[in-house]
């Protein structure tokens, strides 16, 4: 819940549904990394799948036919790939929606979800999303490869789940941060062309 108004506050989100992207999977993993210290693994899937079953009835999946083929013989989702096949979206029930359009109602929102669930974090750590999809850009720009590597493999040691989550945003960040990188170095290097040619002709 936390990401989904995240999205809302980030304008990811202009209308009353919630596809499965990498900026809400990074949303979810960005709290889940400042407020969870129980030593569970992160599980986008399980809270978008589940939510459903809340008797307030505040989510609803949008889902393609063969939906069933995703669940596990207790009713749970498999993974998050495969819910990801499957759902079209998720959506909160509409009068819900429209008053977490209200900063004010979404700081109330969030207020209520640390005072039952997150007592000892404080209000300003739910406020300041955690931007865990930049730190991987960041990671895929900044770092040597030597470094880059060894994050890599350290990976190796989460979760599947986890690993799941972790893959599906690092092929999102390639995805957007490669074509940025290429495009840079081919303008300083054409650049560099001019200026080495200015020089010469000098």
């Amino acid at each position: 819940m936390l990401a989904l108004m995240d999205s809302i506050e980030r304008g990811d989100c202009v209308k009353n549904e919630f596809p499965i992207t990498p900026e809400l999977v990074s949303l979810f993993r960005g709290f889940w990394q400042k407020l969870v210290r129980s030593g569970h693994s992160p599980n986008f899937a399980l809270p978008f799948f589940h939510l459903k079953n809340e008797r307030s009835q505040v989510w609803q999946l949008h889902t393609l036919k063969g939906f069933e083929k995703v669940l596990t013989s207790s009713g749970s989702v498999k993974s998050l790939s495969a819910l990801n096949e499957y759902v079209l979206y998720g959506q909160l029930a509409d009068e819900f929606y429209r008053f977490l359009l209200v900063k004010g109602n979404r700081d109330l929102t969030k207020a209520l979800i640390r005072e039952k669930y997150f007592p000892e974090a404080s209000q300003e750590s739910l406020n300041n999303s955690y931007d865990y999809l930049g730190e991987i850009e960041d990671q895929i720009v900044n770092d040597d490869p030597v470094e880059y590597r060894k994050r890599i493999q350290k990976l190796s040691d989460v979760p599947k789940e986890a690993l799941e989550e972790e893959v599906f945003l690092r092929e999102s960040a390639f995805k957007r941060k490669i074509p940025l990188l290429y495009n840079n170095n081919l303008r300083n290097k054409r650049s560099q062309s001019r200026h080495n040619a200015e020089c010469f002709n000098d």
